[in-house]
C-alpha cells in the first residue's frame, strides 16, 4: 500500500488534472461532478480571453465545489481545525472554504493562489 507519494508526482497530477473523476466523484454526485467540468472549461476560456493563468482558471473552476455536497459537520470540522475565523460566516458560503481546504490538505495543492482564489470564491 502506498501512503505518500512524492511531492513532485503529486504535483504533476495536480497540475495536469490527472485522476479528475476519481478525485472528484469521492465527494460528489455525476451532476455535480459534470457542472464542475463545465465550470472548468469556463473557466479556462475567459482566463484565456483575459490573458490570465488559464490552467490555474480551469484548476479552480473544475475544483470550486468539492466539497458543496458535504454535510455540514464535515464543514464545521474542517473549519475548526485549519479556518476557525470563518465559522462565523454563513453555512452556504463553507464549502469554498472547505474545498480550498480539501484541496491543500486532501490532495496535496501547494498553488497558494489557487487556494485563495477558492476561499474568497463565495457561491
Amino acid at each position: 500500500m502506498i501512503t505518500t507519494i512524492d511531492s513532485k508526482f503529486l504535483a504533476y497530477i495536480n497540475d495536469n488534472l490527472l485522476y479528475i473523476a476519481d478525485r472528484l466523484l469521492l465527494h460528489m454526485d455525476k451532476t455535480r461532478y459534470l457542472h464542475c467540468l463545465n465550470v472548468g472549461t469556463m473557466a479556462k476560456q475567459l482566463a484565456n480571453y483575459y490573458q490570465v493563468n488559464c490552467l490555474k482558471a480551469e484548476i479552480a473552476g473544475v475544483y470550486h465545489d468539492i466539497t458543496k455536497q458535504w454535510e455540514d459537520a464535515q464543514h464545521q470540522q474542517y473549519l475548526q481545525q485549519y479556518l476557525r475565523q470563518f465559522l462565523n460566516e454563513p453555512v452556504p458560503t463553507w464549502h469554498s472554504k472547505t474545498g480550498a481546504l480539501c484541496l491543500e490538505h486532501h490532495l496535496g495543492f501547494n498553488d497558494k493562489e489557487i487556494i485563495l482564489i477558492l476561499i474568497i470564491y463565495e457561491n
